[in-house]
């Protein structure tokens, strides 16, 4: 969509919350659109009033945790991201960009959790994949240890992490039988 798209949407919005100030729908569209135009306080403020006229809307609260996060309040959008889970723990989005945003305070014990979460629901995401990686290779340097014994170094490991993402890709898409 291109930006007088998005003005023009943001229109229609305000009309139609002037007419109804109670449709929920009218300031989800209108956050969501405030989001793609990067005025994320915007918004937050939509996604809050859309969470007064239907507070168990978990959709509402996970872009209320993306807007915080690209703001870089990190723990403001994880209180809204527990909030998006305690009310739909199902949806491996949040888990991801839970996961994301302890990495981000360098909580990686607990973004490992989240990327391992988001991979149980929904095993084909690479985002979560790669994002616990980072993770683990973050909370191993850290913690200044090897990650297993008898493996040797970081670099090793990264080397493996390769092979393995080479393997799970070809494994995905019918693969091949044999040696690499």
């Amino acid at each position: 969509m291109m930006s007088g798209e998005y003005e023009k949407a943001i229109e229609c919005f305000n009309i139609t919350i002037s007419m109804n100030t109670s449709y929920a729908d009218a300031y989800f569209g209108r956050g969501f659109v405030y989001g793609e135009l990067k005025q994320y306080e915007r918004a937050i403020e939509d996604f809050n009033t859309l969470l007064e006229l239907n507070p168990d809307d978990a959709m509402a609260y996970y872009n209320c945790g993306l807007a915080y996060s690209y703001l870089k309040k990190y723990e403001r959008a994880i209180e809204d991201y527990n909030k998006a889970i305690s009310l739909n723990p199902y949806y491996f989005g949040v888990y991801v960009n839970r996961g994301n945003a302890y990495a981000d305070l360098k909580q990686y014990e607990r973004a490992t959790e989240d990327f391992n979460r988001a991979i149980e629901l929904e095993p084909n995401l690479d985002e979560a994949y790669t994002n616990r990686n980072l993770a683990f290779l973050a909370l191993s340097k850290s913690k200044k240890q090897k990650l297993t014994p008898g493996f040797g170094t970081i670099s090793t490991i990264v080397g493996l992490l390769a092979v393995a993402c080479l393997l799970r890709s070809r494994k995905s898409n019918g693969g091949s039988k044999g040696s690499l």
